[in-house]
């Protein structure tokens, strides 16, 4: 039996922000906190539009290298023929496109969850933290967009904390979300 768990990019959309927002409103305030900034908004936005171009090619670089983390931790720790990860451009409802990795064939959900948790931490938990601890506002920045970044796959581990521990798991090829398969059938 498959079971589709899922929401639509609309739904996710607004999920997804949510969750992304939480998290980055947690890191905003631990870095004003450590940091006594006043004039945090300020210098954020000086930041950025100084180095505006710069900025925009490390998020588009960003965004790519979020699927691939996602796809390779899957690859890496999954008992996964080459071809079961694919990479490409997902057109979504709202009209917005995105690229992404998905897992072609049902994996165990241990190692789903630590792919879709991979690229939050590495590009986004990390460097936010980094950027708090050194005062660094460029690697701060890296890191608040690499949480928002994974918003999205903040809602599908919300989605997940329900599913068996030995189930499988398969991503949808249309939606925000995934299939829950019986092993029975593979």
């Amino acid at each position: 039996m498959k079971k589709d768990i899922s929401v639509s990019d609309l739904e996710a959309s607004g999920y997804a922000s949510i969750a992304a927002l939480t998290f980055i409103g947690i890191l905003v305030g631990l870095h004003i906190y450590i940091w006594k900034e006043r004039n945090f908004v300020s210098e954020l936005s000086s930041l950025i539009s100084a180095n505006f171009l710069i900025f925009l090619l490390i998020l588009f670089i960003g965004y790519i290298i979020h699927a691939l983390i996602q796809g390779l931790t899957w690859q890496l720790l999954g008992n996964n023929k080459l071809n079961a990860i694919g990479y490409g451009i997902r057109r979504k409802d709202r009209g917005s496109v995105s690229f992404n990795a998905y897992c072609k064939e049902p994996m165990e959900l241990k190692t789903y969850k630590i792919g879709i948790a991979m690229p939050g931490i590495i590009l986004g938990i990390l460097p936010a933290v980094l950027g708090i601890f050194t005062g660094n506002y460029l690697v701060f920045i890296f890191g608040l967009f690499g949480v928002l970044y994974s918003g999205e796959n903040i809602l599908v581990l919300w989605l997940l904390r329900e599913v068996k521990a030995d189930s499988l798991v398969k991503s949808h090829p249309k939606r925000v979300g995934f299939y829950v398969i019986d092993k029975n059938e593979g």
